[in-house]
């Protein structure tokens, strides 16, 4: 492993690195790493170059081709991912999601490249996350999935409770700026949900006038909120943050 220390002083222009913790009931989520630790220049152990900004890949396989990227380069995983959370038969030859650190944020990204594999954020209660405009967002409360479409050219936030394990039939909701807050849960809410994994008072959608930018907040709900990160969304790392894949939770520091 590199250590911080053996790079030239002034090759990183920030201290901060990001460490991965596996689940504690599987410490063997990533196989051929036991330790991962990635600062601006990649994963530290396997980056050959002092290249700022460079891509570090997750996956169940080894080998993994990018027919998606414009570059059309082929692309190794760097960490690979054991495939024993997956609950299903996918692609193997493919990442997962990579980190980079990005230059201009001065921040550390994480995008998701596949939906067939269950990738989410885990939100913190009573922090509020900023929602994509013009994209959907996937958040999951308890055992329900929301599709969730702002159209800043309407000003119109559009709400789908998604058909799944405890909901048989798809309902649409569609609220102005000036609804809001609007709060969803089990029940007295703007929109009522009948599942036991719902809290009452589940999640807030709130809009802020000085940002033109809708915020979901999770207000300390029983079962917790996830952000899904479906194929190409991109999600600013800062501070501790815990994931699901696959079956388990695992977590990143950033130090």
């Amino acid at each position: 492993m590199i250590n911080l220390e053996t790079r030239p002083k002034n090759s990183l222009s920030s201290s901060k690195v990001l460490y991965f913790i596996p689940p504690i009931n599987y410490p063997n989520l990533f196989i051929n790493h036991k330790d991962i630790i990635i600062d601006e220049f990649g994963m530290q152990g396997m980056n050959n170059n002092e290249t700022k900004g460079k891509l570090t890949f997750f996956g169940i396989d080894p080998k993994y081709s990018d027919r998606n990227e414009s570059e059309k380069e082929l692309h190794k995983n760097d960490v690979i991912v054991s495939n024993e959370i997956m609950k299903k038969k996918i692609n193997k030859t493919m990442a997962i999601f990579y980190i980079y650190y990005d230059n201009r944020k001065c921040h550390y990204m994480l995008k998701s490249k596949t939906k067939e594999i269950f990738l989410s954020y885990i939100i913190q209660p009573n922090t509020p996350i900023n929602l994509d405009n013009n994209k959907k967002n996937y958040v999951k409360i308890g055992k329900v999935i929301l599709s969730i479409t702002i159209k800043t050219d309407e000003k119109l936030i559009y709400i789908k409770i998604k058909k799944g394990e405890t909901i048989h039939n798809e309902q649409n909701y569609y609220f102005s700026e000036d609804k809001t807050p609007i709060t969803i849960g089990r029940s007295n809410c703007s929109i009522n949900i009948k599942c036991d994994s719902v809290s009452k008072n589940h999640i807030t959608i709130d809009y802020n006038k000085i940002s033109q930018k809708f915020f979901l907040t999770d207000n300390a709900s029983t079962n917790g909120t996830q952000l899904v990160l479906n194929e190409g969304k991109t999600l600013q790392i800062s501070g501790d943050m815990s994931f699901n894949l696959g079956e388990q939770q695992f977590s990143i520091k950033e130090k």
